[in-house]
């Protein structure tokens, strides 16, 4: 439980980094117990045929929450959320964690940030399980999907200010680190017409192809570090080739005003209608 929150744990700099960069880390801010308990957790609901300590059985069809797939096609991700995200164990992991919290309030105001359910959204847990060796043949629409998660960058849509991604393990190079293009959520925000809804403009394709040239910075990391970035960013998954599995738990936030805003009858991505202000910082504590 949340019983004490840490003040100013964003130095100047890193604030300044945050909105020139768009992202910020906050190293090993994760309990070890908690998340080795999550991972634990994690292993109830993947496939029985998956043996824990043995990738040769990381292989086949996995149904999560949002397809059945083989895991050659879904690039090695498994979504865990309906079935994780309400567990107290994810919810004392990140959200209740004081120095998680320290940083939302310093990026979206002391006393704005609010309990659950208003005020983030949930996503469970993601395990990004490493490719088939070369030893396994992939097909031409399994190489075709695969070229095409390196190519194309991603950006979410639906209300949110910030995205957070607690690492519940070591992620080395190459071993399934969130992948994300600095600086672009400055023209992103440019090329929609709300905050934060499902509303492009034309810039659209023109920012997304002139990032598509561009490369990411991967972000990989120890046991417990935390990424945070504006829901702008373009970011994406990028393939494991380690033999470790990459566990990650995905927490959405916004402040108690952006909430104050959204339309509740509209569908999820549509809420935030609010049009865009020449200042991207407004509503912001930063």
């Amino acid at each position: 439980m949340l019983t004490t929150i840490s003040r100013d744990i964003l130095k100047p700099h890193e604030v300044s980094f945050f909105k020139e960069n768009g992202y910020i880390i906050k190293r090993q801010a994760l309990d070890p117990d908690l998340m080795q308990k999550d991972i634990d957790l994690t292993w109830q609901k993947l496939p029985d045929s998956f043996e824990r300590t043995n990738p040769e059985t990381w292989k086949g069809i996995v149904t999560d929450c949002m397809k059945t797939q083989s895991l050659t096609l879904r690039r090695g991700l498994v979504r865990l959320r309906k079935c994780l995200y309400s567990n107290e164990l994810l919810m004392d992991l990140l959200p209740d964690n004081p120095i998680v919290w320290g940083v939302l309030e310093q990026l979206l105001g002391e006393g704005q940030v609010e309990k659950m359910p208003r005020c983030h959204r949930r996503r469970g847990v993601n395990c990004i399980f490493p490719l088939p060796e070369s030893k396994y043949m992939l097909g031409p629409k399994d190489l075709s999907v695969l070229i095409n998660a390196l190519r194309l960058p991603h950006y979410d849509e639906g209300p949110k200010q910030i995205v957070t991604i607690g690492y519940l393990d070591d992620v080395l190079p190459g071993g399934g680190g969130l992948y994300l293009w600095p600086k672009s959520h400055r023209l992103m925000y440019r090329a929609f017409n709300s905050r934060s809804g499902k509303y492009p403009n034309l810039l659209l394709p023109l920012v997304r192809s002139i990032y598509k040239l561009r490369r990411p910075v991967e972000l990989h990391g120890g046991a417990g570090d935390v990424i945070f970035f504006h829901h702008r960013l373009l970011h994406r998954i990028s393939i494991n080739c380690t033999q470790r599995i990459r566990y990650a738990t995905v927490w959405d936030f916004w402040s108690k005003d952006f909430e104050r805003t959204l339309d509740k009858s509209k569908p999820l991505p549509m809420r935030d209608s609010t049009p865009c202000g020449k200042n991207m910082w407004e509503g912001w504590n930063i």
